[in-house]
This record gives structure tokens, C-alpha cells and sequence, in this order.
């Protein structure tokens, strides 16, 4: 999801195998609601609206060809209209590849991240591809190897670089935070990545930016049996900040999928809980302001959230199978 200059949502996820592309005006009625046919089993992951006002789609793909999965690029005029794609790049080899985020560079080109699993080793590494809107010029493709199992769940633009935030796993398959800077040629900075251990399950899952050289990391991690929600201060290189990282949380099993800074310096967080959908908010010393919990099906959560230009939010997730969105106040109540 993605929020327009309008106050907009444009929203975007599969149906019976069909990437799926809708806008809405500010008050939530659809007014695109666009379909792409392919070749293969596409899956959307994230939608971006581009500064030229085009819109693009990443995702994956699944060849009935090989019976593997590759990336998934569109790209589409305001109307809808494909500009490029629904297309797939080749695999870097003997591999299965997604995309999973897409972030525009302040030179005009994209960057997207996901995820790569090579067939022989059965290595999974992070993806990075930086290519122009139209594809003609790519910049890198390729797969951050290290020595064990990761992937990277979000992206933020640096002048210099990115950051990605993501999660690596022991041989021994215990689950670490994961934060990496590269460069913007996609070479890791040196004394990178960082490796957060010591919390029992800890996934990071979003980064967001809240005041300069300053930025906070959202998961979850297990210290119990329960997941809980986790927040991290870092600085640019992925050093915490005194007391980090903070998990906390309340009775359930909880995940978080998405994050945003907010205009008080703080951060509003997206996700779920046990069968519920969570929306949390912190203050700008990571601490919790409030939260809503909401739940109208058997299993409902939050996928992604956005700050809207009047103060409230923008959240989309799923109530059972169905597709959810919704825009809320500056306290998180759907009005």
C-alpha cells in the first residue's frame, strides 16, 4: 500500500493467480480497480507510486515452465495501463527469486529487495536489484551471500547507500535481527552487517527514519513463548542506542509487519495478535503512547500502515480471506 499526494490509498495483492492493482480517493471509493493476466501464479508484494506519477508492482512469479519462482515487475500509467511487464528478469542461475520492497533513489532509479534460494546449495540470501522504471539500464542484480540463511524485509534510502533490515538464522536455525548498509553500488559498507542476538526469535521486519542519523527497527522477538512486539534505535550503522533493543507486549502471540515515523518523532506499528489485527503507536522514546486491537473474523491482521496527510492512518491487511483497508484517526479508531 501506498499513500497518494490526495490522500489517496493505492493498494495492490493477488487473486486466483491475477495481480491486482486499486486506488482510492480520500474518503476510501475505489476508483481504479485493475487486474494483469500472465503466463504464470503471480503474487504482488508492494506497490509504489513513482515521482513521474507511474506506478509500479513487484512481487513473484510462479513459471509452470520450470516450476520455479522468479520476479514479478509492472509498471503502469495513472490509469492503469501497463507501461512495462507484467515481466520477469532471468534468476541469477541455479535459483528461485522474489521481490518483496521497492523504494525510489533520489536519482530517479528503483531499488528492490527480496529474496533468493539457490537450488544447489540450498543457500537463502538476500536479493537487491536497482534498475531504471523502464528496465532498460540495471544497475546490479544480485545476491548478498552470507554465511548463513537470511533475507531482508524492508529498505530505506540513504544519500550514500540503503539499509536493509531483515532476519538471519544459525545452522543450529536460531533466528537473529539482521541490519546491513550498503553502498549504492549494493557493496556492504565495511564492518557490515550488524547481527542482533541474544532475544529468542528475533525478526526485524520494518525500518523507518525518525529525526537525522537516527532510525528505529520494528519486529518481534520471543524472550518467552510468546512473540512479542521488539524496537530497536540504531544509528546508520546499526548501532543500538543505550536500552535497546525494548520488546513488550501483552498476553498472545504478537507480529509486526510494518511501521512508520510519525510527525511527534515517533512511530505507528502494523501487525498482528494471536487472531487480531494490531495497530501500536510509540512516542518518540519507543515507548507506548497506545494500541488497538480490532478483530471481526477468525484470523484478521494488519499487513501495512501509512501516516495520511490529516494526522490519522492508513491500514490494509485481511479479515479471513478477504482484502481489508481502512483509514483511521490519530488514535487509531476507524471513524
Amino acid at each position: 500500500m501506498d499513500v497518494l499526494a490526495n490522500g489517496g490509498l493505492l493498494l495492490t495483492g493477488s487473486t486466483a493467480g491475477e495481480v491486482y492493482l486499486q486506488r482510492t480517493d480520500v474518503e476510501g471509493v475505489v476508483n481504479l480497480d485493475r487486474t494483469y493476466p500472465n503466463t504464470g501464479q503471480d503474487n504482488a508484494s508492494a506497490v509504489l507510486q513513482l515521482s513521474d506519477g507511474t506506478y509500479v508492482v513487484v512481487g513473484s512469479t510462479f513459471n509452470t515452465t520450470t516450476g520455479f519462482s522468479e520476479t514479478f515487475y509492472l509498471r503502469t500509467r495513472a490509469d492503469g495501463s501497463p507501461l512495462q511487464g507484467p515481466l520477469s528478469l532471468p534468476p541469477l542461475g541455479n535459483s528461485t527469486e522474489s521481490l518483496d520492497k521497492v523504494i525510489e533513489l533520489s536519482d530517479g532509479s528503483l531499488l528492490m529487495i527480496g529474496s533468493t534460494y539457490d537450488l544447489g546449495s540450498g543457500n537463502r540470501d538476500i536479493f537487491l536489484l536497482r534498475a531504471s522504471p523502464s528496465l532498460a539500464s540495471i544497475y546490479f542484480q544480485k545476491a548478498v551471500t552470507l554465511p548463513d540463511a537470511e533475507w531482508g524485509t524492508d529498505v530505506i534510502a540513504l544519500e550514500d547507500g540503503f539499509i536493509v533490515v531483515g532476519q538471519i538464522f544459525t545452522s543450529s536455525s536460531v533466528a537473529d535481527g539482521l541490519f546491513a548498509r550498503f553502498d549504492l553500488n549494493g557493496e556492504l559498507f565495511t564492518n557490515q552487517p550488524k547481527r542482533f542476538t541474544g532475544i529468542n526469535g528475533t525478526a526485524f521486519r520494518t525500518i523507518s527514519r525518525i529525526a537525522e542519523g537516527k532510525y528505529v527497527i520494528g519486529g518481534f522477538a520471543s524472550p518467552t513463548s510468546n512473540s512479542q512486539v521488539l524496537v530497536v534505535q540504531t544509528d546508520v550503522n546499526g548501532v543500538a542506542a543505550s536500552g535497546f533493543p525494548k520488546v513488550f507486549g501483552q498476553a498472545g502471540q504478537e507480529y509486526i509487519f510494518s511501521s512508520q515515523a510519525t510527525a511527534d518523532g515517533g512511530l505507528i506499528l502494523a501487525g498482528g495478535v494471536d487472531n487480531d489485527a494490531l495497530l501500536v503507536k510509540l512516542d518518540a522514546n519507543s515507548e507506548e503512547s497506545w494500541r488497538i486491537v480490532s478483530g471481526v473474523s477468525s484470523d484478521d491482521g494488519f499487513t501495512k500502515v501509512v501516516t495520511m496527510p490529516d494526522g490519522g492512518y492508513g491500514v490494509c491487511g485481511y479479515r479471513g480471506e478477504s482484502l481489508y483497508y481502512a483509514k483511521t484517526n490519530d488514535q487509531g479508531r476507524v471513524e
